[in-house]
Protein backbone atom coordinates (compact mmCIF):
# COMPACT_ATOMS: atom_id res chain seq x y z
CA UNK A 1 0.00 0.00 0.00
CA UNK A 2 1.36 3.45 -0.42
CA UNK A 3 0.36 4.68 2.43
CA UNK A 4 2.16 5.72 5.88
CA UNK A 5 0.51 4.25 8.85
CA UNK A 6 0.13 4.89 12.62
CA UNK A 7 -1.28 2.40 15.16
CA UNK A 8 -3.01 4.33 17.27
CA UNK A 9 -2.73 1.37 20.22
CA UNK A 10 -1.95 -2.12 20.43
CA UNK A 11 -5.33 -3.71 21.76
CA UNK A 12 -5.78 -6.42 19.47
CA UNK A 13 -8.94 -4.56 18.23
CA UNK A 14 -10.93 -3.89 21.91
CA UNK A 15 -13.56 -1.17 21.48
CA UNK A 16 -11.57 1.48 23.52
CA UNK A 17 -9.82 1.99 20.10
CA UNK A 18 -13.40 3.54 19.17
CA UNK A 19 -12.89 5.91 21.75
CA UNK A 20 -9.55 6.88 20.98
CA UNK A 21 -10.80 7.60 17.66
CA UNK A 22 -13.26 9.85 18.51
CA UNK A 23 -10.63 11.81 20.34
CA UNK A 24 -8.30 12.14 17.00
CA UNK A 25 -11.17 12.99 14.76
CA UNK A 26 -12.67 15.49 17.38
CA UNK A 27 -9.26 17.35 16.96
CA UNK A 28 -8.58 17.09 13.55
CA UNK A 29 -5.01 16.03 14.26
CA UNK A 30 -3.09 12.94 15.38
CA UNK A 31 -0.55 14.36 18.33
CA UNK A 32 2.50 13.27 19.58
CA UNK A 33 2.28 12.34 23.47
CA UNK A 34 3.22 15.50 24.56
CA UNK A 35 0.78 17.21 22.56
CA UNK A 36 -1.90 14.70 23.71
CA UNK A 37 -1.35 15.44 27.29
CA UNK A 38 -0.65 19.28 26.60
CA UNK A 39 -3.22 19.84 24.09
CA UNK A 40 -6.04 17.66 24.69
CA UNK A 41 -5.22 16.43 28.67
CA UNK A 42 -4.48 12.90 27.30
CA UNK A 43 -1.91 11.12 29.41
CA UNK A 44 -1.02 8.45 26.95
CA UNK A 45 0.12 5.91 29.26
CA UNK A 46 -1.24 2.88 27.67
CA UNK A 47 2.08 2.89 25.67
CA UNK A 48 5.06 1.52 27.86
CA UNK A 49 8.53 3.37 27.60
CA UNK A 50 10.39 1.10 25.50
CA UNK A 51 7.67 0.99 23.02
CA UNK A 52 8.08 4.39 22.75
CA UNK A 53 12.11 4.32 22.59
CA UNK A 54 12.82 6.22 19.52
CA UNK A 55 9.74 8.72 18.98
CA UNK A 56 9.91 9.75 22.46
CA UNK A 57 7.79 12.53 23.53
CA UNK A 58 7.55 14.91 20.42
CA UNK A 59 7.04 12.51 17.16
CA UNK A 60 4.81 10.76 15.76
CA UNK A 61 5.83 7.47 14.39
CA UNK A 62 4.51 6.02 11.21
CA UNK A 63 5.49 2.75 9.54
CA UNK A 64 5.79 2.92 5.70
CA UNK A 65 3.39 0.42 4.19
CA UNK A 66 5.41 0.69 0.77
CA UNK A 67 8.21 -1.41 1.83
CA UNK A 68 9.05 -4.92 2.26
CA UNK A 69 7.81 -5.89 5.84
CA UNK A 70 9.72 -8.66 7.93
CA UNK A 71 9.26 -10.11 11.10
CA UNK A 72 11.29 -7.12 13.07
CA UNK A 73 9.22 -4.14 12.03
CA UNK A 74 6.90 -1.46 12.72
CA UNK A 75 4.31 -3.26 10.48
CA UNK A 76 4.34 -6.31 12.43
CA UNK A 77 5.36 -4.39 15.94
CA UNK A 78 2.60 -2.22 15.94
CA UNK A 79 0.28 -2.23 12.38
CA UNK A 80 -0.73 -5.70 12.24
CA UNK A 81 -1.63 -5.70 15.76
CA UNK A 82 -3.80 -2.69 16.40
CA UNK A 83 -6.51 -0.28 14.48
CA UNK A 84 -4.14 2.32 12.27
CA UNK A 85 -4.60 5.77 10.27
CA UNK A 86 -3.65 5.42 6.60
CA UNK A 87 -1.69 8.89 5.61
CA UNK A 88 -1.12 10.28 2.07
CA UNK A 89 2.62 10.32 1.28
CA UNK A 90 2.63 13.93 0.84
CA UNK A 91 3.68 14.21 4.63
CA UNK A 92 7.08 15.72 5.24
CA UNK A 93 8.77 12.81 7.03
CA UNK A 94 11.69 12.80 8.72
CA UNK A 95 13.79 8.91 8.02
CA UNK A 96 15.37 8.27 10.93
CA UNK A 97 18.62 6.42 10.67
CA UNK A 98 18.63 3.11 11.88
CA UNK A 99 20.33 1.31 14.36
CA UNK A 100 20.94 -2.03 16.00
CA UNK A 101 19.74 -2.11 19.80
CA UNK A 102 17.38 -3.08 22.15
CA UNK A 103 14.88 -1.94 24.97
CA UNK A 104 18.10 -1.52 27.27
CA UNK A 105 20.09 0.89 25.53
CA UNK A 106 18.79 3.89 25.73
CA UNK A 107 21.72 5.62 24.27
CA UNK A 108 19.97 6.29 20.66
CA UNK A 109 16.48 7.00 22.23
CA UNK A 110 13.96 9.92 22.20
CA UNK A 111 16.77 12.15 23.93
CA UNK A 112 19.13 12.86 21.57
CA UNK A 113 19.55 14.49 19.51
CA UNK A 114 18.32 18.01 18.18
CA UNK A 115 20.78 20.78 17.62
CA UNK A 116 19.11 24.01 16.19
CA UNK A 117 17.64 23.37 13.37
CA UNK A 118 19.46 20.21 12.84
CA UNK A 119 17.30 16.80 13.66
CA UNK A 120 18.63 13.76 13.93
CA UNK A 121 16.32 10.27 14.70
CA UNK A 122 16.79 6.93 15.03
CA UNK A 123 14.80 3.96 14.47
CA UNK A 124 15.48 0.11 15.57
CA UNK A 125 12.46 -0.21 12.65
CA UNK A 126 13.35 -0.30 9.14
CA UNK A 127 10.19 0.86 7.89
CA UNK A 128 9.68 3.30 10.84
CA UNK A 129 9.41 7.15 9.46
CA UNK A 130 8.73 10.14 12.18
CA UNK A 131 6.86 13.57 12.06
CA UNK A 132 7.14 16.36 14.30
CA UNK A 133 4.67 17.67 16.68
CA UNK A 134 1.29 16.44 14.67
CA UNK A 135 -0.35 15.32 11.69
CA UNK A 136 -3.20 17.37 9.88
CA UNK A 137 -6.56 14.71 9.24
CA UNK A 138 -6.49 16.25 6.06
CA UNK A 139 -3.46 13.78 4.88
CA UNK A 140 -6.10 11.19 5.99
CA UNK A 141 -6.70 8.90 3.39
CA UNK A 142 -8.07 5.34 5.27
CA UNK A 143 -8.30 3.40 8.19
CA UNK A 144 -6.85 -0.14 8.17
CA UNK A 145 -7.45 -3.26 10.39
CA UNK A 146 -5.65 -7.04 9.72
CA UNK A 147 -9.23 -8.86 9.87
CA UNK A 148 -7.06 -12.16 9.97
CA UNK A 149 -5.78 -11.23 13.57
CA UNK A 150 -8.72 -9.27 14.64
CA UNK A 151 -10.68 -13.42 14.36
CA UNK A 152 -7.82 -15.25 16.26
CA UNK A 153 -9.05 -12.50 19.19
CA UNK A 154 -12.99 -12.26 18.21
CA UNK A 155 -15.94 -13.92 16.95
CA UNK A 156 -17.43 -12.74 13.91
CA UNK A 157 -20.55 -10.99 15.97
CA UNK A 158 -17.99 -8.82 17.89
CA UNK A 159 -16.27 -8.18 14.55
CA UNK A 160 -19.30 -6.62 12.76
CA UNK A 161 -20.55 -4.60 16.00
CA UNK A 162 -16.60 -3.21 16.15
CA UNK A 163 -16.55 -2.23 12.68
CA UNK A 164 -20.35 -0.94 12.09
CA UNK A 165 -19.25 1.31 15.30
CA UNK A 166 -15.99 2.46 13.72
CA UNK A 167 -18.32 3.19 10.55
CA UNK A 168 -20.90 5.37 12.51
CA UNK A 169 -18.14 7.41 13.95
CA UNK A 170 -16.88 8.24 10.84
CA UNK A 171 -20.32 9.01 9.32
CA UNK A 172 -20.95 10.94 13.10
CA UNK A 173 -17.63 13.51 12.08
CA UNK A 174 -17.82 13.22 8.30
CA UNK A 175 -14.76 11.60 7.61
CA UNK A 176 -15.18 9.80 4.18
CA UNK A 177 -12.70 7.33 4.28
CA UNK A 178 -12.52 3.57 3.81
CA UNK A 179 -11.68 0.99 6.53
CA UNK A 180 -9.04 -1.61 4.32
CA UNK A 181 -8.38 -5.28 5.06
CA UNK A 182 -4.36 -4.89 5.85
CA UNK A 183 -4.10 -8.87 4.51
CA UNK A 184 -5.83 -8.27 1.03
CA UNK A 185 -5.45 -4.55 1.25
CA UNK A 186 -9.12 -4.62 0.28
CA UNK A 187 -11.78 -2.32 0.82
CA UNK A 188 -14.30 -3.92 3.88
CA UNK A 189 -17.98 -2.83 2.82
CA UNK A 190 -19.56 -3.13 6.28
CA UNK A 191 -23.69 -3.67 6.29
CA UNK A 192 -25.80 -5.53 9.07
CA UNK A 193 -25.69 -8.85 8.28
CA UNK A 194 -22.13 -9.65 6.52
CA UNK A 195 -18.58 -8.38 5.74
CA UNK A 196 -17.62 -8.32 2.40
CA UNK A 197 -14.74 -7.90 0.61
CA UNK A 198 -13.82 -7.05 -2.21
Amino acid sequence: MEYYSHTIRITNFDFIDIERVKDILSSGYLYSRRNLKEILGINNKDTCEEMALFNGMDYVSLCDLSKKHERYSAYYMYVYRGLSFLFSKDIDVIIPTIVNTNVNDMSFGYKAHEYGKEVKRYSDLYDEVQVKDKISLDYLKGISISLRRMRIFHDKKYLLEYLNELKEILVKYNINIPIYNLDTEKEVHVDKMKIKVR
